[in-house]
């Protein structure tokens, strides 16, 4: 089985949690539009 992991709105697909979860062990969906957030 796969995690699947569904984005958040503030998601900007940094592509960490695919880097951290070995093996492609992820399916994330949807693929979001990019987008840019300002870090508080």
């Amino acid at each position: 089985k796969k995690a699947v992991v569904k984005y958040p709105e503030d998601c900007i697909n940094c592509q960490f949690c695919q880097a951290y979860c070995p093996q492609k062990a992820i399916k994330i969906k949807p693929t979001p539009k990019p987008q840019i957030v300002s870090w508080k």
